[in-house]
């Protein structure tokens, strides 16, 4: 007979059954979060909410090719048993050369005005951008312009740049850098050597999976791109790999190397506004006295910035309104609603996007109990990483609405974390390599914006959710001993 524990609850569950209720939380989220994605798919596919013809014939399409990708995703990890591979030491190396070579081949073609051979190099590869450092261009000009007593946000602002600035405010208290812009050829060089060594660093701190999905990484278009365009998402990977290196070579029982790491995460919130939500990867810092101060003047500099310049920030994010396609919530929901056109206003498809991202954040959450992983310092770090990027990714696509394909790139920052599963049960291992395979889905198929869309969405919310959950849970346990990163 079932044995009962004593309560004086009317009903409680038999002690036998308690595990089990225990163990399959995950599973549950896991099966919600693919009957979500099913949802999705299916929705898109039998074209219930074409507004046109042109959806009605092609989202089908789309969503059929799409289903391909999601099928392998999910169904690969789970014929196999759980792989532990051996890697050769100079895969980091090898990723940072290849890294180099994709992205500086192209990039010497140019320079030469061997267009032809460039072209068929970027279509090798699949990235379409070949305005050079193009987006860090940009802002070197606005900044110029406002060197120059020239108004960067005004409509028309053709004798310095061709397009009215949509950054933050704060990029103007560095209006002196404009001089750089002539320097842009080596500012963008500096730019991929510092993202390569960031993706080295990485992949040196990755487990085997985390090693050749790395290797995939800088191949794939949304790398690329990032690269080519130079624009400043790169920060985000580098100023989360500064915060990890920073607290570990300080010590993170001091506040200073916290402090240190929050400053440039905050400034550049200044011009991008999404960067602010890093902060979610400074709970750690709680274990240290006076910690929450930190957090907190954080807390209080955002919104007396955001309410300093409330008037501004809505015209930049307003600045958006006109953009299209990519990775962002609106092309999810664009394609469940059947909308050739993105609205921008929020209905039942974009309801369905957050009840999707809501389940797979559960499933993260829920799987760190299930993987019963020993919180070390390196994966408190790992985590770190992935709360980072994670919910500055979020931030971007999601809450926003839109965002470019490179902003897929970002993902690279949840590897370490994710490949982190030798010593996991099998489920485990297999949800994190599900997730892994949907990294290099987001970053690679940017051809199809239903996959890429769908894919940044669900690993996004679920390495916050995994994420989230270690950091709290080393909180809880530390609060009251100086704990390591």
């Amino acid at each position: 007979m079932a044995e009962f524990i004593p309560s004086n609850d009317r009903f409680c569950l038999p002690t036998r059954y308690l595990p089990r209720v225990l163990l399959s939380r995950a599973a549950t989220w896991r099966t919600v979060t693919i009957i979500f994605v099913l949802a999705v798919l299916t929705i898109t596919f039998l074209g219930l909410n074409a507004q046109d013809d042109v959806t009605r014939g092609v989202y089908p399409a789309i969503a059929g090719r799409s289903a391909i990708y999601f099928v392998a995703a999910f169904g690969i990890p789970a014929l196999l048993a759980p792989l532990v591979l051996r890697i050769n030491r100079a895969t980091p190396w090898i990723t940072g050369a290849v890294g180099l070579v994709v992205v500086l081949v192209p990039m010497v073609l140019w320079v030469t005005s061997r267009d032809g051979l460039a072209f068929q190099w970027t279509q090798s590869f699949k990235f379409g951008s070949t305005d050079l450092f193009g987006d860090l261009r940009t802002p070197l000009e606005w900044m110029d312009c406002a060197r120059r007593g020239i108004d960067p946000y005004a409509d028309s602002v053709n004798e310095c740049t061709g397009s009215a600035m949509n950054y933050g405010p704060g990029l103007l208290w560095f209006s002196g850098l404009g001089v750089l812009v002539s320097a842009i050829g080596v500012l963008g060089i500096v730019g991929v050597l510092v993202s390569v060594a960031s993706i080295v660093w990485l992949s040196r701190h990755s487990d085997g999976r985390g090693k050749i999905v790395l290797l995939f990484a800088v191949i794939a278009p949304a790398w690329i791109d990032l690269m080519v365009l130079a624009n400043l998402d790169q920060a985000i990977v580098w100023l989360a790999v500064f915060l990890v290196i920073i607290v570990r070579r300080m010590g993170p029982h001091r506040l200073l190397p916290w402090v240190l790491a929050a400053i440039p995460i905050w400034l550049v919130g200044t011009w991008k506004y999404y960067p602010f939500a890093m902060l979610i990867a400074f709970i750690p810092v709680l274990r240290i006295r006076r910690g929450w101060m930190l957090i907190a003047a954080f807390v209080v500099a955002t919104g007396a910035y955001l309410l300093a310049y409330w008037p501004t920030i809505l015209t930049t994010m307003g600045s958006q309104a006109g953009w299209s396609g990519g990775v962002g919530r609106d092309t999810l929901a664009a394609f469940i609603g059947g909308q050739e056109t993105v609205d921008r206003a929020v209905g039942w498809s974009d309801l369905l996007v957050v009840l999707l991202m809501l389940a797979a954040f559960a499933w993260g959450w829920a799987s760190k109990r299930a993987g019963s992983m020993d919180l070390t310092p390196g994966r408190v770090s790992s985590a770190m990483l992935a709360a980072a990027g994670s919910a500055a990714l979020i931030s971007s696509v999601t809450v926003s609405g839109f965002g470019w394909p490179y902003k897929a790139a970002i993902l690279v920052l949840v590897v370490p974390l994710l490949a982190d599963a030798s010593t996991s049960p099998i489920a485990f291992w297999r949800s994190t390599s599900t997730m892994l395979i949907l990294v290099v889905l987001a970053m690679t198929v940017v051809w199809n914006p239903l996959v890429g869309s769908l894919a940044v969405h669900v690993v996004a919310s679920f390495a916050l959710g995994f994420a989230v959950h270690i950091l709290i849970t080393a909180w809880r346990i530390s609060s009251n001993v100086p704990a390591e990163v």
